[in-house]
């Protein structure tokens, strides 16, 4: 008997060629563990950044942060008005519109690990480049996604 010619036994072979597929998929995924954490910037005290946005670019453009409050320190050396947004656990968050020259505080609050992308949306500002990759992990900052103390 040939194993193909039942059709159960086509069914299995589908859902197995299906979920190796899947699994393939999520390796080549990006993510977290995508970016070697030494190309991450950690937090200063407090988990607070300071962050440099000019008409080009968010310097620096990647950060791993704790959860909890993850304070910004954001300094506008551009020449236009630009500001820091997220989409984040489905809700819009903006800081203040940042003047050229000026430097604000602003703290929103990072209570689920995940990867999020920080923003300008003034204008064209995001189609235009002007983003920052930031990781929320459980425990240390510099843990790996997921993996900080306690876990």
């Amino acid at each position: 008997m040939v194993i193909g010619s039942r059709p159960a036994a086509r069914r299995v072979l589908l859902v197995v060629a299906v979920l190796l597929s899947a699994l393939a998929l999520a390796a080549c995924a990006g993510g977290p563990e995508t970016m070697p954490s030494d190309e991450r910037v950690t937090p200063g005290p407090g988990n607070t950044f300071s962050i440099t946005i000019t008409d080009d670019a968010i310097t620096p453009d990647n950060l791993s942060a704790a959860m909890g409050p993850i304070t910004f320190e954001i300094t506008n050396n551009g020449s236009r008005v630009h500001n820091l947004a997220v989409k984040y656990n489905g809700i819009h968050h903006q800081s203040p519109d940042i003047q050229p020259g000026e430097t604000i505080t602003w703290t929103i609050a990072g209570h689920t690990p995940s990867p999020v992308v920080f923003y300008s949306s003034v204008g064209n500002d995001r189609a235009n480049g002007l983003e920052m990759n930031v990781w929320i992990a459980t425990g240390k900052a510099d843990a790996p996604f997921g993996h900080g103390e306690g876990h």
